[in-house]
């Protein structure tokens, strides 16, 4: 539902028949003083030591504010809510090293991020960083690493509003924060006119887009089909904003455009523990910023959804947005492809024109990728094991397809060989059944058994999808031989 209130204030709601939520402390299983739990028992030597040395009496000690410990299972990118608008997150998990990291969120912001290890303890301090607010351990860590065991503390400090000044200035939008939902304000500026959009979202939609994978093109992020009616409200509100202000359509893609540029830069690695993790526009709106390619992708998904011809522009390191114009409006620095000039768009800081490109870019080489139309990506993984048997040799073959595009691939048919080293020449070769469907995010398990090629020989997998609606994909293993 979207409802514009009187001073134009947006709700944009987010809805989802998706279930997983977030995880409240009144869910979690509270553990006494006297549990055997040894994280727990580090905690309250904590507390002991350090947060209760003024108290004199040996008998008053870890009771003075009632301490226990709360032991609970938290899922990677599951917000774990505490008390007085604080809540943290687990963003990374490392099974083989035995470490997470995790991030501290007031207001729902992030704004510290800390390596865990198991059978460690961490002391978190307040938004202003001058009071401890938990204490929190790490007891487990589960092999899928999806989710991990730990125990906290919450210390009184934690219901005290301490004004942080530098907080403020980092100019994150201020949210509220249900068991199922947030809800943030983003406020910012044009031409010196204050504009205030309001959205809601569902936890759930976020867990759902963070299991999604990273491994597509650029464009599959912006012309994702799971977004299109998320970012068609959110244009039709940026549209209202500005018929409400006062101005015509033409203004509408630069109220847009100074929207975007004004949500904060949050790197890959503080929010997600990753050097490079691209987001949906769903994630960057959630999360109330990005980097580079988040803000890019963001902007473009936009100002497409109004009926602009855009592009993501690819420099060493960085990302931007390419807007064509063919009716001379835009003046400055463009890229050229296929006979269309498409002028850069900065998205990371804000008073940025089309046109204007940071001085450090202005003469690296881009790779543009116009936004045109969704089409199917198909991702290819197998495994094989070999055994022989006299003078030959049976090789079966185990594959997995996933379509990380932004359409349903149609038609679908996997060939696999068996290659010879001499060119275009085969051992042996298969056809699948036509797979009549393949959904965005769809996964399928192909499996080939008893491919032969003689034990005296060298080969190597090959396998060919193609389909009514895409290009082939070819991929293929190492050379590999049983001579002995």
């Amino acid at each position: 539902m979207i409802t514009l209130k009187s001073f134009i204030l947006v709700g944009l709601v987010i809805c989802s028949c998706l279930i997983f939520g977030c995880l409240n402390v009144d869910e979690s299983k509270s553990v006494e003083h006297n549990t055997n739990n040894q994280t727990s028992t580090n905690i309250l030597e904590t507390i002991d030591i350090h947060y209760n040395k003024e108290d004199s009496n040996q008998n008053n000690r870890s009771n003075k504010y009632n301490y226990s410990c709360i032991n609970t299972t938290l899922h990677r990118n599951e917000i774990l809510f505490l008390k007085g608008e604080y809540a943290l997150t687990i963003n990374y998990i490392d099974y083989f090293e035995q470490y997470v990291t995790l991030s501290s969120l007031y207001k729902g912001d992030s704004y510290s991020t800390h390596f865990l290890y198991t059978n460690e303890i961490h002391e978190i301090k307040d938004s202003n960083y001058e009071h401890t607010i938990y204490i929190i351990g790490l007891d487990k860590i589960y092999p899928d690493e999806t989710a991990v065991d730990i125990t906290y503390a919450i210390l009184p400090n934690i219901y005290q509003d301490f004004d942080s000044a530098e907080y403020r200035l980092t100019n994150i939008p201020a949210i509220k924060l249900s068991h199922d939902q947030m809800t943030r304000n983003y406020e910012w500026n044009y031409k010196s006119q204050p504009f205030l959009l309001q959205a809601t979202y569902n936890h759930a939609d976020y867990m759902f887009y963070s299991e999604r994978s990273r491994q597509r093109t650029w464009v599959h992020f912006v012309k994702d089909p799971y977004h299109s009616d998320f970012i068609a409200q959110l244009s039709e509100q940026l549209e209202l904003l500005a018929y409400n202000h006062g101005y015509e359509r033409d203004e509408i893609p630069y109220i847009a455009i100074s929207f975007v540029q004004s949500l904060p830069y949050i790197s890959d690695s503080v929010s997600t523990g990753y050097d490079q993790y691209a987001r949906f526009p769903f994630e960057t709106m959630y999360y109330g910023g990005g980097d580079c390619e988040d803000s890019s992708i963001l902007l473009a998904a936009i100002l497409n959804n109004l009926g602009y011809d855009v592009a993501l522009i690819e420099l060493p390191g960085h990302i931007a947005v390419g807007i064509h114009d063919n009716e001379g409006i835009f003046h400055g620095s463009y890229y050229e492809h296929e006979g269309k000039k498409y002028f850069y768009l900065e998205t990371t800081n804000s008073g940025w024109k089309p046109g204007e490109i940071p001085e450090e870019f202005k003469d690296s080489k881009a790779i543009i990728y116009p936004i045109e139309h969704g089409y199917p990506e198909i991702g290819v993984g197998f495994s094989w094991t070999v055994e022989s048997y006299r003078h030959k040799s049976y090789v079966d073959i185990d594959i997995d397809i996933e379509n990380v595009g932004s359409e349903t691939a149609n038609n679908v048919v996997i060939y696999t060989t068996l290659e010879s080293i001499e060119d275009g020449m085969v051992w042996n070769h298969i056809t699948s059944n036509t797979i009549e469907t393949i959904k965005v995010d769809e996964k399928i398990k192909y499996s080939v058994s008893n491919l032969t090629f003689p034990s005296t020989e060298t080969t190597r997998i090959g396998i060919w999808i193609s389909g009514s609606n895409m290009g082939t994909r070819y991929v293929y293993s190492d050379w590999f031989s049983l001579k002995t």
